[in-house]
């Protein structure tokens, strides 16, 4: 089943064995150096502060979501919110109306792109491995 997520990103889902496999398509997302420009280094003290911020809770989807969206599983998942990571890191949230296929709008449905996420955990994962490799340091010299 191919579904638009906020008109910008083309996705494929495909159901095996119960398992839903998320595969973006090459030309959604360049990584080619190629194709970007002003390329600098991230701070990674800041990413690590973002997700410090992070709230991880779990919820489930309401029908409505459920009835709209038929490769969402009704289970328990996962994430955060996007009212929250908005103020946190507003270029990884997408606002836009959203309507269902009953005609039923949400004003300012908000949408989370994870893959913005992702780079401030790679940070935060870089900064604890400094962290520990300098303890370890201190502690092989006791």
């Amino acid at each position: 089943m191919v579904h638009w997520l906020e008109d910008l990103v083309l996705i494929l889902f495909s159901k095996t064995h119960n398992f839903y496999f998320l595969t973006f398509l090459p030309d959604c997302c360049p990584s080619d150096i190629r194709s970007k420009k002003n390329i600098t280094k991230m701070d990674l003290n800041k990413g690590f502060d973002r997700v410090l911020q992070m709230n991880p809770v779990e919820w489930q989807y309401t029908d409505e979501m459920l009835e709209e969206n038929t490769w969402i599983k009704n289970t328990t998942h996962r994430g955060v919110l996007a009212q929250e990571i908005v103020d946190i890191s507003p270029n990884s949230v997408y606002i836009k109306d959203k309507t269902f296929k009953n005609g039923h709008v949400i004003k300012d449905f908000h949408t989370v792109d994870k893959t913005e996420l992702i780079i401030d955990l790679i940070a935060s994962i870089q900064i604890l491995n400094k962290r520990v490799q300098k303890l370890e340091t201190i502690i092989a010299y006791r």
